[in-house]
């Protein structure tokens, strides 16, 4: 369950004592429910896309933060998009800089505009799946110490655990990148770019992400995408996010 528990429409009648009860006598979800006569609905079947340049002052109600409400000592707007500065890391529970949004289908595409230039290796920013503070990935732009470059890895979180999921370290000449990851099903495929001319190139193989979801982690939230940074360094470092696209397939 990726999506965690979802609410769904179905048809009921009240009994003769007063109970609520499924039409059919069942005790079953449906797929299907009858629809409303003399009702249209606007939106039906449309898939769910957020797009969003950050060119408002105020957050889209679709993000979420975790460990409290977003503040300008960590997220500022910018002339050409929003700026995050980096803290605690995903493994914490408090002064997490980490935005995201619901997985909404079991095959959903989610881009954003990177740009960071971190000076440490504690330093790093990118596109995250995120379901708690124990078990994430993590697609971002860090420091590699040995060749003094911007580089580009995937980072997991299982149960608590950190794992470099690739050896090598794609270097970032420019220190900015747009970052994209394509689940389907019980897989998610990362990939990137440098430029908007250049070809998407995947960030290593597909990785498994069943274990993200309640059936494993014995919860109900659900999985979320969404972009963060942290910093422990000196929480001096800031990552700069031109837009954040994502959009459900089904």
């Amino acid at each position: 369950s990726i999506l965690g528990r979802e609410t769904s429409l179905q048809k009921m009648v009240w009994t003769d004592e007063g109970w609520l009860r499924m039409a059919d006598g069942s005790n079953l979800a449906k797929a299907s429910t009858p629809g409303m006569t003399g009702v249209e609905l606007e939106h039906a079947q449309r898939p769910f896309t957020l797009i969003d340049d950050f060119g408002k002052s105020t957050l889209d109600l679709h993000w979420l933060t975790p460990y409290g409400r977003p503040n300008k000592d960590w997220l500022t707007f910018q002339d050409q998009g929003l700026r995050m500065r980096g803290r605690q890391s995903f493994f914490s529970r408090m002064d997490v800089s980490l935005m995201a949004t619901a997985v909404t289908g079991f095959h959903e595409t989610v881009t954003t505009k990177l740009k960071f230039k971190p000076i440490h290796f504690s330093q790093s920013a990118g596109l995250v799946l995120y379901y708690d503070n124990h078990n994430w990935l993590f697609e971002r732009l860090s420091y590699d110490e040995r060749n003094d470059q911007t580089v580009l890895d995937v980072v997991q979180a299982k149960d608590g655990e950190r794992t470099e999921l690739e050896p090598i370290k794609i270097p970032v000449a420019s220190s900015a990148a747009e970052l994209r990851v394509t689940t389907d099903d019980a897989q998610a495929q990362f990939s990137w770019r440098e430029n908007i001319n250049a070809k998407w190139a995947p960030v290593g193989k597909p990785v498994d992400i069943s274990y993200l979801s309640d059936e494993d982690i014995d919860g109900f939230t659900g999985l979320m995408v969404g972009i963060g940074a942290w910093d422990a360094y000196r929480r001096e470092s800031y990552a700069d996010f031109g837009w954040f696209m994502t959009e459900t397939q089904g």
